[in-house]
């Protein structure tokens, strides 16, 4: 138990009110602080007297400090020693200061810890594949990510969306379309490979097979567009390094690729940005093409592989903000997972293709 002798149910009353009083300082913070409930830490402080062991209740971990609670004032400037569980089993002591304390209500006090030296997140909680708590900063300087990635996308139109969103970095960005492509590009060396789950030759964890065979050991990050729980239960337990949900958000999908190719950076990076003129024209040529692509495929009958172009179609449109084509494309993935059968999703499969098309029409009279 606690020191506030709080159980597990009203700890997280208390928090839940602690952190909608501090929802507006987010945007000021450098690193990413990931909810960190636990009923129980032990807190060994520094005294003059000589060191003292408390039990505390946690709120928030960083990768270079933690907020706990506790029933008492702690003076600014006291050294301290936390333990924190690992993920692996055990304990880990991991020595700091106190930054901040705050009365709260009550007895209720908010410590701020920071440590002395940076820690991985990831030793000391285990998230859901696709949390956007993973990534360590908050905010990334696009010019500061430098290095090398390979994108292994099937989709032009989502592969000129990703160039755009990374417009502003100096990345050296290599696109390729399948599964073959990319063993034989990956032998080159990169910081890091983003890949679609569902690739024309195969899939993200056959990929990771073929790379593993040829001794690559290059990080993967694994991107998605599905959104059927099952099957994101299915791509979670791929060994992928990380995972990330389509469509592409531009701020976040940087936080991640700092993970691998950039220093820690404070200044703002770009925030969301509307794509336009040539950008655009292009892009929904692209789409277009990929509404060529589900008609073709319509004519084998292959009513999986039809699925997976209307559920990338359904991310990238959601993306551009194409409310009409999104919204045929997530008929057209809704029907074809309920029936089974491209014959019986025929009218919603014609209704995508039509959006596609008065799309770019749109777009091209507009220009």
């Amino acid at each position: 138990m606690n020191s506030l002798g709080l159980s597990m149910r009203d700890l997280d009353a208390v928090l839940d009110r602690i952190d909608a009083q501090e929802k507006p300082l987010g945007t000021k913070r450098t690193h990413t602080r990931r909810p960190f409930r636990r009923p129980a830490l032990k807190l060994h402080i520094e005294q003059p007297g000589g060191r003292s062991t408390v039990v505390v209740a946690g709120r928030n971990l960083s990768s270079w400090g933690l907020c706990v609670i506790h029933r008492s004032y702690l003076h600014v400037g006291t050294k301290c020693t936390v333990d924190l569980p690992l993920v692996s089993g055990g304990e880990k002591s991991l020595s700091g200061k106190v930054i901040r304390c705050i009365h709260r209500e009550g007895v209720i006090h908010d410590v701020g810890i920071k440590f002395n030296q940076k820690i991985n997140l990831n030793d000391h909680d285990r998230l859901d594949q696709f949390s956007k708590w993973l990534p360590t900063l908050e905010r990334v300087n696009p010019a500061a990510l430098q290095g090398s990635l390979l994108l292994v996308d099937g989709s032009a139109a989502d592969a000129r969306l990703l160039r755009h969103l990374l417009g502003e970095t100096p990345l050296n960005l290599v696109v390729v379309g399948s599964r073959e492509a990319a063993v034989q590009r990956a032998i080159d060396g990169f910081d890091v490979i983003l890949t679609d789950y569902s690739l024309v030759d195969g899939d993200a964890g056959q990929l990771m097979a073929d790379l593993l065979a040829k001794n690559i050991a290059t990080p993967v990050i694994v991107a998605t567009a599905e959104t059927d729980p099952a099957i994101r239960a299915q791509i979670g337990r791929l060994p992928a390094t990380t995972f990330v949900t389509k469509p592409f958000e531009g701020a976040f999908l940087l936080r991640v690729l700092a993970e691998f190719v950039g220093p820690e950076i404070t200044k703002a990076g770009p925030g969301a940005q509307a794509l336009a003129g040539a950008s655009l024209t292009a892009i929904l040529d692209d789409l277009l093409a990929e509404a060529l692509k589900i008609q073709s495929t319509i004519a084998t009958g292959d009513c999986e592989a039809v699925r997976r172009l209307c559920v990338t179609m359904r991310a990238t449109a959601q993306a551009l903000n194409l409310t009409p084509v999104f919204a045929a494309a997530d008929l057209a993935v809704n029907t074809l997972t309920g029936s089974m059968s491209v014959d019986e999703s025929a009218a919603a499969l014609s209704k995508l293709v039509n959006a596609c098309v008065q799309a770019a029409g749109k777009r091209s009279q507009a220009a």
